[in-house]
C-alpha cells in the first residue's frame, strides 16, 4: 500500500468571499458549556472566525452598542440577564433586533425541535434554525458559508451598481 495524500481545494467562489477572520460573530448561549464549544468550534474550525461570547441577552444589548457583528448566534432560551431564569425568545426580541440593526443576520440555535417555533422564528426574521445536535458544527459552518456568500455577493452588486450609475457619453 501507498500512503494517499488527500488535497481539499476550495471552490473558486470560496475565494472571493468575505474571510472568515473579518466576519464577526456574537455566540449568546447561557450554558457555559455549549457557549465554549460554540466559540471554540467558531475560532478553530476550518473557517477561524472572529467571535465574542454572552450569556444574556443584557449583555448582547450592551455589546450591541458598542459594536455590531454580521451574525448573531442566539440561543432560544436565554435569561434577559446574568443569573435569571431562561424564557423562550420572544419573537418580537428578534424583529427588534434586526430593526435596529438591517444588515445583522441572527441564526437561532435551540434544543427544542417544534416546526412551529423554528418557522415563526424565521417569519420574525431569523436567518436559520438549527437544533442541538451532533452536526451542529457542519450545520453551523455551512450557514455561515452560505451568509458570508450572500453578503459578498450583495456587496459585490452594490459596487457594480455604483460604477454603471456614472455618467456615460453616447458613442
Amino acid at each position: 500500500f501507498f500512503p494517499i495524500k488527500v488535497c481539499v481545494l476550495p471552490l473558486i467562489e470560496e475565494q472571493r468571499m468575505i474571510p472568515a477572520q473579518e466576519f464577526q460573530i456574537f455566540v449568546v448561549e447561557d450554558e457555559t458549556f455549549t457557549r465554549e464549544m460554540l466559540l471554540d468550534t467558531l475560532k478553530e474550525g476550518p473557517n477561524p472566525y472572529a467571535c465574542q461570547g454572552f450569556g444574556d441577552i443584557m449583555s448582547l444589548k450592551k455589546a450591541l452598542q458598542k459594536q455590531v457583528p454580521d451574525v448573531i448566534t442566539l440561543d432560544y432560551q436565554l435569561p434577559t440577564r446574568e443569573g435569571g431564569d431562561p424564557q423562550d425568545l420572544d419573537p418580537n426580541t428578534l424583529k427588534e433586533l434586526k430593526q435596529e440593526h438591517p444588515g445583522l443576520e441572527v441564526i437561532i440555535i435551540s434544543k427544542q425541535p417544534k416546526i412551529e417555533v423554528a418557522i415563526s422564528l424565521i417569519q420574525s426574521g431569523a436567518y436559520d434554525y438549527i437544533t442541538k445536535s451532533e452536526d451542529i458544527a457542519v450545520r453551523l459552518e455551512n450557514t455561515l458559508n452560505n451568509i458570508r456568500r450572500q453578503k459578498t455577493v450583495g456587496a459585490e452588486n452594490k459596487l457594480l451598481k455604483k460604477e454603471l450609475s456614472g455618467d456615460y457619453q453616447e458613442i
